[in-house]
């Protein structure tokens, strides 16, 4: 299971496909790296796992954002 707090972000993994605003430049190339590998994994395997929504209200906030929020 993999949980997400993100309703975007859960649409993205859906499609197969990150949407993101972010530059593909340092210091964020460590990141697109992942994402790249990502979109490959999910274009060549599909979704492997259940992707669920993390409850923010009573569960608190999850710190993978890359420090970002």
């Amino acid at each position: 299971m993999i949980y997400s707090d993100s309703k975007i972000a859960m649409n993205w993994v859906r499609n197969g496909k990150c949407k993101s605003l972010l530059r593909k430049k340092e210091p964020d190339l460590d990141i697109w790296n992942v994402v790249d590998k990502a979109e490959l994994r999910l274009k060549d395997h599909g979704i492997l796992f259940e992707l669920l929504k993390w409850k923010t209200e009573d569960w608190g906030e999850i710190p993978a954002d890359f420090g970002r929020k």
